[in-house]
């Protein structure tokens, strides 16, 4: 029996990292940019490539620390401190956005919240503690990417669709990549996980044309933990479906634990 292939990805190397290499090295090919200390006087941004104009208190609309929705049309966006979190699909859809600034106030950032927007670049504070479902998707001109270091996990595309990415780093202390977290960012080449990963579910890199590497801050054994032996190919489909490739052997499909032909 054959199974057609989903959205394959191949991986020509799992790179693993050491916590001192990685430290001291800075990772230096795929943590340039702006640090976290660049935003020293407490927040960080969500940012695009221009500025026009800047939005009033007026425009939000705030109801015991939860900021509910934007109503203005600036293309710059400062939320008031009053706020703690950002509500459901709160600037969904904003096309008009360049920057948002997000003070270190915020603690959870709600489904949709920033969904499909035209910003540039994806920095958050590290007050923020939870990211709900597809927060970011469809961010298609996000090329960066700065995840908080106090969050756990990672939603359901979380950011699928940012079609730019080029760069990502998980933070230690996740443990599970979730379905199509980072799905259709057709260019981002590698990413970052920490050696806390025990889990990569189906579809985490589904369309995902230019993935080749993992780096991994963990061992060889932990690695093992989240991805069967012999596995350099993340394929989609039902959770524990990998597609991979062995040298001297044709393509199999492993579905639910029985291995076919394909």
């Amino acid at each position: 029996m054959k199974f057609r292939k989903l959205f394959e990805t191949v991986l020509s190397a799992v790179v693993f990292l050491s916590a001192a290499t990685f430290l001291s090295a800075g990772n230096a090919a795929f943590a340039a940019g702006i640090s976290r200390d660049a935003f020293s006087s407490g927040g960080a941004a969500v940012r695009g490539a221009e500025v026009k104009h800047t939005s009033t208190d007026d425009a939000f609309e705030i109801k015991d620390g939860v900021l509910i929705k934007y109503h203005g049309t600036a293309s710059h966006v400062s939320i008031p401190e009053t706020v703690k979190v950002i509500g459901k699909e709160t600037f969904y859809n904003c096309r008009q956005l360049s920057t948002v600034f997000i003070p270190n106030t915020v603690t959870s950032i709600g489904e949709r919240a920033f969904g499909n927007l035209y910003i540039k670049e994806i920095i958050l504070p590290d007050s923020v503690t939870s990211l709900d479902e597809a927060a970011f998707r469809t961010c298609a001109a996000a090329e960066e990417l700065r995840l908080p270091k106090n969050i756990t996990s990672i939603p359901v595309e979380g950011f699928g669709g940012c079609l730019k990415l080029k760069e990502v780093i998980v933070p230690d202390g996740v443990t599970i990549l979730p379905s199509a977290a980072f799905s259709n960012c057709r260019s981002l080449p590698s990413i970052t996980l920490p050696a806390s990963i025990t889990d990569i579910e189906s579809m985490a890199f589904a369309n995902c044309d230019v993935f080749k590497v993992i780096y991994f801050k963990g061992t060889q054994q932990q690695w093992n933990v989240c991805i069967p032996s012999g596995v350099t190919a993340i394929g989609s489909g039902l959770k524990y479906q990998w597609y991979f490739k062995k040298k001297g052997q044709t393509s199999f499909s492993v579905w639910n634990g029985r291995t076919h032909a394909s």
